[in-house]
């Protein structure tokens, strides 16, 4: 506190000093982020760090503000400021980064842009490894490998990079030059990428050279392949002191009705595709019918088979039993003769008797 003497009135002076905080490594500890003292009729103000507080700990700063009345005095107040040692890197949710028809080389910036570290953490290592590698697209896991410095540790995380609408060789506006005198037109493809392949290129005229020179005006393309054999195809128009600005807009006319075609006859491809889809479909349907078929006449046939060894069952079982009536009948037969047989001593008797009843 400072007693100041202001003609016959005697004013105490004291400094309030801001509040203690807490905050990120990753944030300023300027006093426009943490905080400025108060206190009327001082003139300025002045601030002395000291560390009572370091690694691996979170970090403490004692702050100690000093309030100066011109050359009266001055007053003294302490600000703590802690400053939190975080173990882990934020990514701020983008644990999966997307390259829409862009460049590799645009991840550095974008990185920069999602990754926000803590003051103690730094980055030792950066590794790409390709799980998916296709004309479409590539994905790519990304390592990262960070050093925290307050624990002298280190800290492993990874990241999925995928690059979509990939073109073999991303253009930017390439720029062509008329043919004002006779050939002497070209076009210079400008590439917003370093790529790492080879690349070849395929003119309209012949020309396999990356940019074309000393042609005449008019219509040209060009088909550029990388190494994996995927394709990109790119048309230009080079004007001229012999082509006014009717024949660049028949020739612009042109252009887009090949265009038209080309996305007809891509459309027809794909009416096509779709109908021997269909197709396929209906082809696969029979078949599945037949098999159906094949398997109900399968059946069938086993139930045929299966009456048909009935139908012999019975029959046999017919047989043995004409042959069980047949005994029969041979038993009833021999029975007849023994009947037949024990007949005959009796009537041998009759016959006698009716003898001697003659002769009595």
């Amino acid at each position: 506190m400072v007693i100041v003497l202001l003609g016959y009135y005697t004013t105490q002076a004291q400094i309030v000093c801001p509040s203690d905080t807490t905050i990120s490594c990753s944030i300023f500890i300027d006093p426009s982020f943490t905080g400025t003292p108060d206190g009327p009729g001082f003139d300025q103000f002045a601030f002395r760090d000291t560390a009572i507080q370091t690694c691996p700990d979170d970090i403490i700063i004692q702050r100690t503000w000093v309030g100066i009345i011109d050359s009266l005095g001055s007053d003294t107040c302490i600000q703590l400021i802690t400053i939190e040692v975080d173990s882990i890197p934020d990514f701020m949710g983008a644990d999966t980064i997307r390259i829409q028809d862009g460049c590799l080389e645009e991840f550095d910036d974008m990185v920069q842009e999602s990754l926000s570290l803590p003051c103690n953490l730094g980055i030792d290592s950066v590794d790409l490894d390709i799980i998916e590698d296709n004309c479409e697209r590539s994905i790519l896991t990304v390592d990262w490998v960070f050093g925290d410095q307050c624990r002298d540790t280190s800290i492993r995380l990874t990241q999925v990079l995928v690059i979509e609408n990939k073109q073999v060789l991303n253009l930017g506006e390439s720029t062509i030059t008329s043919d004002s005198t006779g050939n002497s037109g070209g076009i210079e493809l400008n590439s917003l990428c370093d790529p790492e392949e080879d690349i070849s290129y395929e003119w309209s005229n012949g020309d396999v050279t990356a940019s074309l020179s000393d042609v005449a005006a008019g219509n040209y393309t060009v088909t550029i392949t990388n190494e994996a054999g995927c394709e990109q195809e790119l048309s230009f128009t080079i004007g001229g002191a012999g082509i006014d600005s009717m024949q660049m807009d028949t020739m612009d006319m042109q252009m887009d009705t090949m265009d038209m075609q080309m996305d007809t006859m891509d459309m027809q491809m794909d009416t096509m595709d779709m109908q021997m889809d269909t197709m396929d479909i209906k082809m696969d349907t029979m078949d599945m019918q037949m098999d159906t078929m094949d398997m109900q006449m399968d059946t069938m046939d086993m139930q045929m088979d299966t009456m048909d060894m009935q139908m012999d069952t019975m029959d046999m079982q017919m047989d043995t039993m004409d042959m069980q009536m047949d005994t029969m009948d041979m038993q009833m037969d021999t029975m007849d003769m023994q009947m037949d047989t024990m007949d005959m001593p009796m009537d041998t008797m009759d016959m006698q008797m009716d003898t001697m009843d003659m002769q009595m």
